[in-house]
C-alpha cells in the first residue's frame, strides 16, 4: 500500500479502506483542481459512510485535497494539524458537522468550499489568517453565526456565501465587508439568499472592487440598488433575480453587460442605460411592472449600443417587443426560410428574430448560405398560417440579434449568400406553442446612432453554467452556421 495515503475513500464499508488511486470529483471541483494544477496530487475523497470516526492520525501530513461528502462526523480533527501541502479543502453535506477545524497549521490553503453543512456554528477564527485562499465558497450553512474576515488573503478572486448569515446584529454590510476581504483581486461576489435589505448596503467605499465581474445577488430584499452609488468599474454579469420588493434598479455601470432580472415582480424601471454601452443581454422572466413599453426602451437602448456589431440576447414573458419595422408572426411548424434581398451585405446592420413560446429552453439554429436558382423555388420561402394572435401573458418572447459584421472576422460571410433559415434543434417541438419572425435591420436604422465601428475588447461573453448564448457552429465559403441559446446564462 502505498505510504502517502493518495486517496482515503469511506464508501458503504464498516471500516476505513485505503485506495490508492480512486478519485471521484464534481465538475466544479475538477475545474478549479485543474487551473490550479492540483490534478496529480495527493487526495482524499470521503464519501457516504454514515458513522465516521476520523483516526487519530487523520489527515495525513502529505495531504493536498480533502473532499468530504455525506458523512456525519461533528468535526474533523481535535486541535492543531500541520498540513503544509493542503491546497484544497471541500465539504458537502456534513449535516452535523457543528465547527470547523483550527486552520493555523494550513498555511497553504487556496481553495475552501462548505456546502449545505446545517448544523456548522462556527469557522475557526484562525481562518482570518490564511494569506493565500484564491476561491472560497460558504454556501447553505445557515445556521453559521459569523462569516470570519479573510482580510490576510491578498489573492482571493471567488467569494460565495450565498444562503448564509452574514450580518451580525445592528451592522450594516459595508462594515462587515470592509473587513471580510481584500477586494484589488476579486473577481466573483456571490451575496445570494443572505436576507440584504436597503439599509445593508449604505457604505460606497466599501463597494469599491476594482476587478469584480461577476455580482450575484439573487433572493434579498432590497427595493432600490442604485449602483452610481458604488465603484465597480469592471463589472460585467449581475444577477437579482427573485428580488420581488425590487421597485428600482438604476446607475448600472458602463462595463455592464449582461443583467438577469427573472422574477422581480415590483420592478419598474432600469433607469437610464443609455451609457451601458456593452449591455447585450437581458432575462425577464415572470411578472414584473416595466410595463409594455419596457421591452422597446430596452432593446432600443442595446442597438444604440456597441451590441449592434455583436449580438443581443433578451427573454421577456408576456410583452411582444419591437414596434420598429413590421414583422409577420408565422406558426412555427418548420424549419423557416428567409430569403436575403441582393444588397443585404452592404444595407443591413444584422437581423433581429423573435421567437414565442411557452417552452423554457429552446434552441434556435440559424444557417446563412448560397442556394442555386434552380434550388431557389422549391424552398419554402414563406412559412403558412401568418398569425395576428395577440401575445399571450404565458408566452415568453425570446429576442435574439446577431450583426453581419460578427460574422466577418471569420472571413467566410459571402456577399453572395441569398437565403438564411432558422430551425429548431430538437424538430419534435414544432407546434403550436411556437411561433416566429424575423426583421433586418438597414444601417441607417433611426434606433442605431452610432456609424463607427467598434473595439471588441470591450464585449463579455465569458458565460457559464449552461454554455454560451450564440455559438459559431460552423463557416465555410458556402455556409455559415449558428446556434442560439436563450437561456444559456
Amino acid at each position: 500500500m502505498h505510504q502517502s495515503f493518495a486517496i482515503l475513500l469511506l464508501e458503504n464499508v464498516s471500516q476505513l479502506i485505503i485506495n490508492e488511486y480512486s478519485m471521484r470529483l464534481v465538475r466544479e471541483e475538477q475545474d478549479i483542481m485543474n487551473k490550479h494544477a492540483y490534478g496529480g496530487s495527493s487526495q482524499v475523497v470521503a464519501t457516504t459512510y454514515p458513522k465516521v470516526i476520523m483516526p487519530e492520525n487523520f489527515p495525513p501530513m502529505e495531504l493536498c485535497c480533502l473532499t468530504l461528502e455525506d458523512i456525519n462526523a461533528k468535526q474533523l480533527w481535535e486541535g492543531y494539524k500541520s498540513l503544509p501541502n493542503l491546497r484544497m479543502i471541500k465539504l458537502k453535506n456534513l449535516k452535523n458537522l457543528m465547527k470547523t477545524p483550527d486552520f493555523k497549521g494550513l498555511l497553504n490553503l487556496e481553495i475552501f468550499m462548505v456546502y449545505e453543512a446545517l448544523s456548522l456554528k462556527e469557522i475557526h477564527p484562525s481562518f482570518a489568517h490564511l494569506e493565500k485562499l484564491v476561491y472560497v465558497t460558504i454556501e447553505g450553512c445557515y445556521t453559521l453565526d459569523m462569516v470570519p474576515p479573510i482580510k490576510s488573503s491578498k489573492q482571493l478572486e471567488t467569494l460565495s456565501l450565498s444562503g448564509c448569515n452574514i450580518l451580525p446584529q445592528n451592522m450594516n454590510i459595508g462594515p462587515c465587508l470592509e473587513i471580510w476581504f481584500f477586494s484589488g483581486c476579486l473577481r466573483k461576489l456571490d451575496l445570494s439568499l443572505c436576507s440584504l435589505e436597503d439599509g445593508d448596503i449604505i457604505s460606497t467605499d466599501i463597494w469599491d472592487i476594482p476587478n469584480l465581474q461577476v455580482l450575484d445577488l439573487e433572493e434579498n430584499n432590497f427595493s432600490r440598488l442604485n449602483f452610481g452609488l458604488f465603484r465597480l468599474p469592471r463589472l460585467k454579469w449581475l444577477n437579482v433575480s427573485c428580488c420581488e420588493e425590487l421597485v428600482e434598479l438604476s446607475g448600472l455601470p458602463s462595463s455592464i453587460s449582461v443583467v438577469i432580472a427573472d422574477y422581480c415582480s415590483s420592478l419598474e424601471s432600469f433607469g437610464d442605460i443609455s451609457n451601458c454601452k456593452w449591455l447585450w443581454k437581458v432575462s425577464l422572466l415572470g411578472d414584473n411592472q416595466l410595463g409594455p413599453l419596457g421591452g422597446d426602451i430596452l432593446l432600443k437602448a442595446m442597438l444604440q449600443g456597441n451590441a449592434k456589431d455583436y449580438f443581443i440576447s433578451i427573454k421577456i414573458l408576456g410583452i411582444d417587443i419591437w414596434r420598429g419595422r413590421s414583422g409577420v408572426w408565422v406558426d412555427w411548424l418548420e424549419p423557416y426560410n428567409m430569403p436575403l434581398p441582393h444588397d443585404w451585405y452592404n444595407d443591413f446592420s444584422g437581423i433581429l428574430m423573435f421567437v414565442r413560446s411557452r417552452d423554457l429552453d429552446p434552441e434556435i439554429n440559424i444557417s446563412m448560405k448560397r442556394v442555386l436558382d434552380k434550388d431557389f423555388q422549391s424552398l419554402h420561402l414563406k412559412v403558412s398560417n401568418e398569425t395576428g394572435i395577440e401575445t399571450c401573458y404565458h408566452d415568453t418572447i425570446y429576442l435574439g440579434y446577431f450583426s453581419f459584421r460578427s460574422l466577418r472576422h471569420t472571413g467566410c460571410l459571402n456577399s453572395t449568400y441569398n437565403i438564411i433559415s432558422f430551425s429548431l434543434g430538437d424538430e419534435g417541438l414544432y407546434g403550436d406553442w411556437y411561433a416566429f419572425r424575423a426583421v433586418l435591420v438597414p444601417k441607417d436604422d433611426v434606433m442605431q446612432t452610432r456609424k463607427d465601428p467598434t473595439d471588441c475588447s470591450g464585449f463579455w461573453d465569458e458565460e457559464f453554467n449552461y454554455g454560451k448564448t450564440f455559438t459559431l457552429q460552423h463557416d465555410s465559403n458556402s455556409s455559415i452556421e449558428i446556434v442560439w441559446k436563450p437561456v444559456s446564462w
